[in-house]
């Protein structure tokens, strides 16, 4: 711009510009604000300076912006991120713009003796670069992101891969991202790859995969946000995307949440599955443990509530879920009984509602149905607690075969215990079965 506008021009944007730099490494970076403020932060108090100093090295002020933006940027990956790369839950928004800001200034800075941020600082970025890789669709784009959303920018990945990739980024590039991403010279096999399910609960995100691979059925959920979001990806589409909803009536009277957390009970991932349960507290001395469990080699998801009460007296409860349909997805309900598929292109899943009767014509306690955009459960019953569970099956080539399913007794010492103590299902898809 200096040979294309006025001098006194170009010195009061220069200055402008400077100031407005100084004032924002003057700042504390804070994960809690408005979610576009927070990349505002990192624009302003960690890309400008180094930008500024990277254009105009021969201006002293400008150069001594670099320590404070370095220390800006140390603090601000120290408190967006969980310590191994992955960010809020309620950053997940922002998280392109604020990957690429953060890739921008590693790209200025990488040959600075002391770089951009800290050593531990650049330890998150790599982790974080894994992350985001995981966080990503088959087409390219970002998990719960709008129909309309833009895809990552290939040039994005192609450029953090190259400058801090290892082995095992460059392996799940490979699997999840256009082969136009990963750098031509990088050297990798499947052995390289990380582990595919990742859950933090400082975070609030977990992501419940076989393995990585664009075609395998992938949950992700943010409970850190709210309200309670889920995704399903199963054959390189999308089937579930969105708020998770619940409402739940207890002797008439609406249930309200209590928290406004959702805390980690159990995370277990193994070779079998990966499995998470979460509890929050509600009124009416309620409670809510929610358990996702992804089978690794079966390809079975199963998603419960279990509504438990400090008080020993039955109660009516009437219990509803709405699960968020993605664009393009319908359930088609089968005819005499109460299951259904789940349907885009063509069918990828098939839903057994296990606490349900399977034949519509039995006296029923409950509905599954859906409308344009959303897939309804509902459940009722009189006791001390109860569960509302939901199996859907996942693999393409076993969901079109005879599905069946039964509600079991289950006993102990020789006596059948009732269903608010204990509860017990068997599913049959061709010939697999689960207890």
């Amino acid at each position: 711009m200096a040979s294309r506008c006025e001098d006194t021009l170009w010195w009061g944007l220069c200055d402008s510009l400077r100031r407005t730099a100084t004032e924002a490494v003057c700042g504390t970076p804070d994960c809690d604000v408005e979610p576009t403020a927070g990349v505002t932060q990192q624009l302003l108090g960690g890309e400008l300076p180094h930008a500024l100093a990277h254009q105009l090295p021969e201006m002293q002020p400008l150069r001594e912006l670099r320590k404070s933006a370095r220390e800006f940027l140390t603090t601000s990956v120290a408190e967006f991120l969980d310590g191994e790369g992955l960010p809020r839950a309620t950053l997940l928004p922002v998280l392109q713009p604020l990957f690429a800001s953060w890739t921008r200034t590693r790209l200025l800075c990488r040959k600075l003796k002391k770089g951009c941020w800290s050593r531990e600082a650049q330890e998150e970025y790599d982790w974080l670069l894994c992350q985001v890789i995981r966080l990503s669709r088959a087409d390219g784009s970002q998990v719960f992101s709008a129909d309309d959303a833009r895809e990552w920018s290939p040039d994005l990945f192609a450029t953090a891969l190259e400058v801090d990739g290892d082995d095992g980024d460059c392996a799940a590039a490979h699997e999840m991202l256009p082969d136009s991403v990963v750098p031509h010279d990088a050297e990798f096999d499947k052995d390289d790859l990380p582990e595919p399910t990742v859950n933090s609960e400082w975070a609030g995100l977990a992501v419940l995969t076989p393995r990585w691979s664009k075609a395998a059925p992938k949950l992700t959920v943010a409970y850190g946000t709210d309200p309670f979001q889920i995704e399903l990806e199963c054959g390189r589409e999308v089937l579930l995307s969105g708020p998770f909803h619940f409402d739940l009536t207890c002797d008439g009277q609406p249930v309200t949440v209590d928290d406004d957390e959702w805390d980690e009970q159990i995370w277990q991932s193994d070779d079998d599955c990966d499995l998470l349960e979460l509890a929050i507290e509600l009124s009416h001395g309620l409670r809510i443990e929610r358990q996702l469990l992804m089978s690794r080699e079966d390809h079975v998801l199963y998603l419960a509530d279990c509504v438990l009460s400090e008080n020993e007296r039955e109660r009516d409860f009437e219990f509803r879920w709405q699960l968020p349909l993605a664009t393009g997805v319908r359930f088609q309900a089968e005819a005499e009984t109460r299951d259904g598929l789940l349907v885009s292109s063509k069918p990828r899943a098939a839903i057994f509602p296990l606490a349900l009767s399977e034949w519509r014509s039995d006296p029923h306690v409950g509905e599954l149905a859906a409308d344009v955009n959303r897939l309804t459960l509902t459940y009722r019953c009189r006791g001390r607690h109860f569960c509302c569970p939901l199996l859907l099956d996942l693999k393409p080539r076993r969901i079109v075969k005879d599905r069946t399913w039964r509600q079991l007794a289950v006993g102990e010492m020789l006596k059948v215990q009732p269903h608010d103590v204990a509860v017990g299902y068997r599913a049959q898809s061709g010939k697999d079965q689960w207890l």
